[in-house]
């Protein structure tokens, strides 16, 4: 299971500068979860929270999470405007 919600939502335009967008999620407890390929702690009871930029000429982030052997991808797109 993973569930994420992003603020500003997926397929946004933003302006190009320093871009944050703030990202909240649950998984199962004790999963693994990483965000553009960078560890995000869990809490205990599986909840999730982080910031980040999209990443790459797509404007992507990759969210992913890995419990008991399984693993569960969401991905996430952005359009910038110059």
């Amino acid at each position: 299971m993973l569930l994420v919600e992003t603020e500003p939502p997926a397929g946004a335009a933003l302006i190009r500068a320093p871009i944050l967008v703030e990202l909240r999620g649950v998984t199962r407890p004790g999963a693994v979860v990483t965000v553009n390929g960078q560890h995000v702690e869990v809490r205990p009871d599986g909840n999730f929270a982080c910031g980040t930029q999209p990443i790459g000429k797509d404007h992507l982030i990759t969210i992913e999470a890995q419990h008991n052997g399984s693993r569960k991808t969401t991905v996430r797109q952005y359009r910038v405007r110059v």
